[in-house]
């Protein structure tokens, strides 16, 4: 986690967190335990006869899982998101409210198909608008679909131009992404760790390059020189039937 997320500046809120991780592992440990004991009593509105103090082996994993993917891994955002803001105010470009939408959208998606309802997850002005069947979400998320597609982030599922509502995207795995995929998701500071927290599908196979013509109309940093994009890491190697295929 600490190589997925390693970055030569703004890493510092995800350090600082690392040693509080043992407190906020004990106090969800101990409020899944409670919750464990006394919320069977709560929907039954009976009063325990006696409280087991024996920390059960579901809470504990409940817990580890908690930290993995919501503590750490909040952390770890927050940690991209000030290198973002460095980066921001040293372009001469700036993002617009689309552009941070799109990128707030593919860091906070971890699974591997993307809805809707995960898109609206994370911006609650996009959730709102959605249940006001506002025309402007429906362009942004016909336009965040589109984004997907042109840079063969994964397979559009849905026909995009008759109801974005109903379309999704199931991510390509990290294995399988062309380089000029892993390099724009590194460039715009999206974590890699959302393409390989997945079983690598059999089936698929590794992605050829996106169209350029398509891909550059969403190179949001395209125009900025004071700064030097990071360098996409290697991708891990996919496994033996992925590579025959």
């Amino acid at each position: 986690m600490v190589f997925m997320f390693a970055r030569r500046r703004g890493r510092d809120a995800f350090r600082s967190a690392l040693p509080k991780s043992l407190c906020w592992l004990g106090t969800s440990l101990l409020t899944n335990h409670v919750l464990e004991q006394l919320w069977p009593h709560v929907l039954d509105n009976t009063v325990p006869s006696q409280y087991d103090l024996n920390i059960s082996d579901d809470a504990f994993v409940a817990s580890v899982h908690f930290m993995h993917r919501r503590c750490l891994r909040g952390q770890s955002i927050l940690a991209v998101n000030v290198e973002e803001r460095t980066w921001f105010f040293s372009d001469a470009d700036q993002l617009t409210d689309e552009q941070a939408l799109f990128l707030r959208i593919l860091r906070g998606c971890s699974t591997r198909s993307v809805t809707v309802e995960a898109c609206c997850r994370c911006d609650l002005w996009l959730k709102c608008e959605i249940r006001q069947w506002s025309s402007a979400a429906l362009d942004l998320l016909q336009q965040f679909w589109q984004l997907c597609f042109d840079l063969n982030l994964g397979v559009l599922i849905g026909d995009l131009r008759s109801d974005p509502l109903v379309c999704s995207l199931r991510k390509h795995h990290l294995s399988c992404l062309h380089d000029t995929a892993r390099t724009w998701l590194v460039r715009h500071r999206i974590p890699l760790e959302n393409w390989t927290l997945f079983p690598v599908d059999p089936s698929e196979v590794p992605q050829q390059a996106a169209v350029a013509a398509r891909a550059a109309r969403w190179n949001f940093r395209g125009s900025a020189t004071s700064v030097t994009a990071p360098t996409a890491p290697d991708a891990p190697t996919a496994p033996a039937s992925v590579q025959s295929d």
